[in-house]
């Protein structure tokens, strides 16, 4: 499975925070720093969920498979938030 970004989202930093707005709909998700790690991968062209979790593991330096299971979650948060979407 690849994702990406939704188009037209917002970005405030807010320390160890990231608010993402979203005009389409007028809503606003508060992401902790994981979160924005992952849509900054995304963002950056690293796609697939794979490679997002070998990047996780290896810049919060954590097992593979804790970083596989962190970054399904977190995707499947950011779907249902609308923030990103998926193909395949």
């Amino acid at each position: 499975m690849r994702v990406f970004l939704e188009k037209d989202l917002i970005f405030q930093d807010l320390g160890d925070k990231v608010a993402v707005w979203k005009p389409r709909n007028m809503e606003t998700l508060i992401l902790n720093s994981t979160a924005w790690y992952i849509l900054n991968l995304i963002e950056d062209g690293i796609n697939s969920v794979e490679e997002i979790a070998e990047n996780l593991a290896r810049e919060y330096r954590i097992d593979l498979e804790i970083a596989r299971r962190d970054t399904i979650e977190i995707i499947d948060e950011l779907l249902k938030a609308g923030v990103i979407w998926k193909e395949g």
